[in-house]
């Protein structure tokens, strides 16, 4: 028999800890010329994908808008940038979605899964879990992600009756 590991998750907590994408990604500060303003949000006219400048001088990708506003509360604060000042900067990854905020899982398994840290999933077992973390109506906080994007996240170990 397999031991069963689990952890205990406070959904507050990680919302507490996940004080920008730079500290929940653990992007390393910049050891060179940067073409983006760290913490800054960026696009072109022509690409309606919004980017988020890490500390690194990298740009990450918002996987869609459900990602984005877990972050933030519009978009006011995006700056429109040339697609060659855009192409200035290095891809480095994509944004997964903030943790505390939201549940996840894909259409091919009926796996539920709190964020924490880092993108960083735990099997949330039963629906008793699930109300005791996010309320009677936890099902209303679970997002559909795109299979293709479930890589952009890491497994954990499951989450205990804590």
């Amino acid at each position: 028999m397999a031991a069963y590991s689990a952890i205990s998750y406070d959904p507050a907590t990680e919302l507490k800890l996940a004080t920008s994408i730079n500290v929940d990604k653990n992007i390393p500060l910049a050891t060179g010329p940067v073409n983006c303003i760290s913490d800054s949000l960026i696009r072109t006219p022509e690409v309606s994908t919004v980017y988020y400048c890490g500390q690194d001088g990298g740009r990450y990708a918002f996987q869609n808008e459900g990602v984005y506003f877990s972050w933030y509360k519009d978009f006011s604060a995006v700056k429109v940038i040339s697609t060659a000042e855009m192409g200035a900067i290095k891809l480095r990854g994509v944004v997964t979605y903030k943790p505390g905020t939201y549940l996840i899982k894909i259409q091919s398994s009926p796996k539920v899964y709190a964020i924490s840290h880092g993108g960083v999933l735990h099997w949330v077992s039963s629906s008793d879990i699930g109300v005791s973390l996010y309320g009677a109506k936890w099902a209303t906080k679970v997002r559909d992600i795109p299979e293709s994007l479930f890589p952009a996240y890491k497994v954990g170990t499951d989450i205990s009756r804590g």
